[in-house]
């Protein structure tokens, strides 16, 4: 059996044809509809042009998902899925067909807890890096929500702060790549993305320390995740994950910080996704498939 699913970015949507073992089929990338009714629109043709059988449509989107209203009701990369109700819209044009949806952090956890370094694994916590910084996280087997629903929002955690003036600055501004390259431009570089950034750090000392610098936010943002949760592992996400330089330099930086502090035993294990990009596909089918039936 192959079940649709959907990954609803801010920029681009992808979309693929996932089996019950996970394996994926039909992927493509397209940019994500300017309006809701677009997206709607698409979502329908590119379900009827498949012409696969499938009984479901799996829908990973930004935002704060509500599983009580079934829909995204918070803060959203595109706010126009905000309070709609997305899942009735596209129920009642394929009566016999179930929609599912969860909030893409969500989606990337629960992908690595299928087919990737959290399967088998109890308490796990996973660190989207984009433009800003998403997450999820996971507790005795069960995604962890929230009073408010913004549990697993690593972002907002405020890291960088100075109450006397006052100065705060979030996990998400200072570790997201957008903080990251707005930092080092600050310092007289005129880097555009990550891909840029980590090739000319391999040439230039300067540069590589400055990245250095800023990725003890990180790794202190890490180990308070650490200490809050205590995950079995903390699994690094979006696609800067896949760079090994980002991701050892990482490493030396909470090695740095927790040198510093000696009382600290626990060492967080960190490692990158092993489904990148793939993730939140595989999420939100694991979630009808496997997951969705314990929580819901």
């Amino acid at each position: 059996m192959n079940y649709l699913a959907f990954d609803i970015g801010g920029s681009n949507t992808k979309f693929a044809f996932i089996s019950d073992q996970g394996e994926i089929s039909g992927k493509k990338q397209v940019s994500t509809p300017d309006s809701y009714d677009d997206l709607i629109a698409f979502i329908i043709n590119t379900f009827q042009s498949s012409g696969v059988d499938t009984p479901f449509i799996g829908l990973s989107c930004p935002g704060i998902y509500d599983p009580l209203d079934n829909q995204i009701t918070g803060s959203s990369a595109l706010d126009y899925l905000i309070d709609r109700d997305i899942v009735g819209d596209l129920e009642c044009r394929f009566p016999n067909v179930s929609v599912w949806i969860e909030n893409d952090g969500n989606c990337a956890l629960l992908g690595e807890v299928w087919q990737g370094h959290a399967h088998g694994v109890q308490d796990a916590a996973i660190i989207v890096v984009g433009s800003a910084i998403g997450g999820g996280a996971m507790v005795n087997g069960q995604l962890l929500r929230g009073s408010a629903l913004h549990a697993g929002e690593f972002g907002y955690m405020m890291i960088d702060n100075d109450i006397k003036t006052p100065s705060y600055h979030s996990l998400g501004g200072t570790g997201g790549m957008n903080g990251l390259i707005q930092f080092i431009n600050q310092a007289g570089y005129q880097v555009t993305n990550g891909i840029d950034l980590f090739e000319q750090l391999e040439v230039d000392d300067d540069l590589y320390h400055l990245v250095e610098s800023q990725l003890l936010f990180t790794a202190i943002g890490i180990i308070n995740i650490q200490y809050m949760l205590d995950p079995a592992i903390v699994i690094i996400g979006g696609a800067i994950s896949q760079n090994a330089r980002y991701i050892d330099m990482l490493h030396q930086a909470l090695d740095k910080v927790l040198s510093a502090r000696p009382l600290y035993k626990v060492i967080p294990r960190v490692t990158a996704a092993k489904n990148n990009n793939d993730a939140n596909l595989l999420g939100i089918v694991y979630k009808r498939l496997y997951f969705g039936q314990v929580e819901s």
